[in-house]
């Protein structure tokens, strides 16, 4: 149909969504939207009127039945406004028992919500029987998710549906520490669950929608609002008690719907659930809980256009609030980054070329380790057979307990790659570097399969890209990404995606002292893969190869301390370096203005 038409859009019946209800929407001749009308046709189901008369006792039971997959909210609600009439409060371990039911509710209720009945809309599919087609893991793992959350209902509640162990005061039973200690593992293996959901989501095309509603979430002392609360607050800043609700919201009803219609007092809608209460109470959340909802934020697609600039302006805002970036970026772990020599490029040795190679090789490591270096990363790529012959002549000279990494910049196909590295493996290598083509997916697949070496690479990758190939499907066991590709910016959320999927992070450095400094600060933010005593390091590649531009743009000197074999990360605010002008004027040939 054309612009010049009027044109109405109605809806019968609204899928994947709880209840049901039509939607019916009247555009101009312009084709802007003239009306828009929500119809909940749902027959009320007179909960008010069945609570009428009926002991005091029996409320929490009755409200259960309002919905089968929420249940928990309706029966602590009933609870809790039986416990205020009474003047009675439920604190100590009954409190967090209520907590944790209703943790368990969230985590089945929100996984249901999620993989069957949003993803499906947000990947094209008409529901999530479909999507199972093409996506099977992730609606198995939905399902996983669900089903921990379910049993966790029912070890606190009774049982999932309806639970049945809940009463105003408490519980009929609570559950043993015994029976608590042994469904632990389930919530571990559910979380890490949750932590790949969050990163399944984040790879979502969200739409562009600004809409002018307030956020209203109630307020639950100094937690994050989940079973309770006192107080209900806006973004607007305004706040009112749950006594004053009918005073600040007003109800009323339409003639084409059963549900009610609600806006506050002023006129004005609002939004509540958990966007609002995320938005307005994100500063309560658990430090874990804090860290894994950061992918999921409002962030740019793609690199900032310029990293560069970007990095310039963290630098401002650094010396503005007259704090280092590292400050800005996150929580800093370290001011002293372990440091690994990048060196130990291929030099022309026309005679005997292999031979002359490994001895002038296995010499340059040999000063590498005189100088402090515990870390070191060498050239391969040449050939089979002198890759082979100069990693063997390091190795023995650096001897075993030097790391040793090898980078042979995308120097083979899958098939010969598989070959080199089963030869390499005897050399305990602590990475190998882009052994394939970046863009070989299916190389690395088949590499990770067949080797013992740790796969590395993504230095030359854009931040969404790198996210799409790299993390999510967990390409390599290392990633390597540079500043220069994804700046700060990006940088302060690759940081927590490969921690969420256990990928190591060593940035890939090589260019001047200002992206040494400012890769210095953002892995000084960046934290230890995992909780144990002694978890895989964290490494800085120290590039020492001759460039004199690297160093002289700076008045501060980044240096290695051959003592404990780190490399501070640069004091002062901002990126804490003073650049010479002069120095850098020496060396241009263009200049860009802004």
């Amino acid at each position: 149909m054309t612009h010049k038409h009027e044109r109405t859009l109605r809806v019968g019946s609204l899928a994947r969504v709880e209840g049901e209800g039509a939607m019916h929407v009247r555009f101009d001749r312009a084709g802007r939207v003239e009306r828009a009308r929500l119809e909940i046709y749902e027959p009320p189901r007179f909960f008010e009127a069945f609570l009428r008369g009926r002991d005091y006792a029996e409320a929490p039971d009755i409200t259960a039945r309002v919905c089968g997959i929420c249940p928990v909210a309706y029966q602590i609600s009933a609870c809790l406004a039986m416990e205020e009439a009474c003047g009675v409060t439920v604190g100590g371990q009954l409190a967090e028992l209520r907590r944790l039911l209703y943790c368990g509710e969230w985590i089945e209720s929100h996984a249901l919500h999620i993989h069957l009945l949003h993803a499906p809309d947000f990947l094209g599919y008409a529901d999530g029987i479909a999507m199972a087609r093409d996506h099977r893991a992730a609606v198995e793992r939905g399902l996983e998710i669900k089903k921990i959350g379910n049993a966790l209902m029912a070890l606190v509640g009774g049982r999932a549906i309806h639970p049945v162990n809940v009463r105003v005061g408490g519980f009929h039973r609570a559950p043993t520490r015994a029976e608590l200690r042994r469904f632990a593992p389930e919530l571990r293996r559910a979380l890490e669950l949750a932590l790949e959901a969050v990163i399944w989501v984040a790879g979502f095309d969200f739409p562009e929608a600004e809409i002018g509603h307030r956020l209203a979430a109630v307020v639950q002392g100094d937690r994050y609002p989940i079973d309770g609360g006192s107080q209900i607050v806006t973004d607007a800043g305004s706040g009112f008690g749950i006594e004053q609700f009918e005073d600040h919201v007003i109800e009323r009803q339409v003639p084409h719907s059963t549900a009610l219609y609600a806006e506050l007092a002023d006129g004005g809608t609002y939004l509540t659930g958990p966007l609002a209460r995320y938005s307005l109470h994100s500063a309560k959340l658990s430090r874990h809980a804090a860290v894994n909802g950061r992918p999921v934020e409002v962030v740019p697609p793609g690199p900032p256009a310029c990293p560069g600039l970007d990095m310039a302006l963290w630098d401002l805002v650094g010396k503005a609030l007259n704090k280092p970036v590292s400050a800005l970026l996150g929580p800093a772990y370290r001011d002293r980054i372990p440091a690994y020599v990048t060196a130990l490029y291929r030099k022309d040795l026309p005679d005997n070329p292999g031979a002359k190679l490994a001895e002038g090789l296995a010499a340059e490591a040999q000063s590498w380790v005189a100088a402090g270096y515990r870390s070191m990363k060498m050239k391969i790529g040449f050939s089979p057979e002198i890759d082979i012959e100069i990693v063997a002549a390091v190795r023995r000279a650096i001897g075993p307990g030097i790391a040793l990494g090898v980078d042979s910049n995308c120097a083979y196909d899958s098939g010969t790659a598989v070959r080199v590295g089963a030869q390499l493996e005897q050399f305990n290598l602590m990475w190998w570097e882009e052994p394939v083509l970046s863009t070989d997916f299916e190389g690395y697949r088949r590499l990770k399969n067949a080797l013992k070496i740790p796969l590395s690479g993504g230095e030359t990758g854009s931040l969404d890209w790198l996210i799409l190939n790299y993390v999510q499907p967990r390409l390599v066991d290392i990633l390597q990404p540079d500043l220069e590709n994804i700046a700060l910016t990006g940088a302060r959320l690759l940081t927590q995606l490969c921690w969420m999927n256990r990928i190591r992070l060593v940035p890939h450095n090589w260019g001047t002292a200002l992206r040494t400094a400012a890769t210095l600060h953002w892995m000084s933010g960046c934290p230890a893969l995992t909780p144990a005593l002694n978890p895989p390091g964290i490494l800085f590649e120290f590039d020492q190869t001759e460039h004199p531009f690297r160093d002289a743009i700076i008045r501060e000197k980044i240096a290695f301390n051959p003592k404990d074999g780190t490399v501070a990360v640069p004091e002062g605010p901002g990126l804490g370096v003073t650049v010479i002008p002069e120095a850098v004027a020496e060396f241009r040939t263009h200049l860009f203005s802004i």
